[in-house]
């Protein structure tokens, strides 16, 4: 369900999902009312990439290969900060 009719994040707040195991599959923004940013993260915890998902999008966005973790920030939130591929997911998370 993830931020599906919720109001929008704080500038500090994210909504970390965890997979049992890695999976290729897309995130979209239904019912989400706010642009957010997607990281996809491998299972080493290392980030793949960031995609953007504009309000209420419904065509997805996918990792660039199989991801175990997913982090959804306000949108332009990984650029803010200086998130850079390779990055592990818990530096993050501080």
């Amino acid at each position: 369900k993830g931020l599906m009719n919720q109001g929008p994040l704080k500038e500090d707040e994210a909504a970390l999902f965890v997979f049992g195991k890695p999976k290729l599959g897309s995130f979209w923004n239904k019912n989400v009312p706010f642009p957010i940013d997607v990281g996809f993260f491998d299972e080493n915890g290392l980030l793949l990439n960031v995609e953007q998902l504009e309000a209420n999008q419904r065509s997805p966005v996918f990792g660039l290969r199989n991801y175990k973790y997913v982090i959804e920030t306000p949108i332009g939130w990984f650029l803010k900060n200086n998130v850079a591929q390779g990055t592990h997911y818990k530096e993050l998370l501080k």
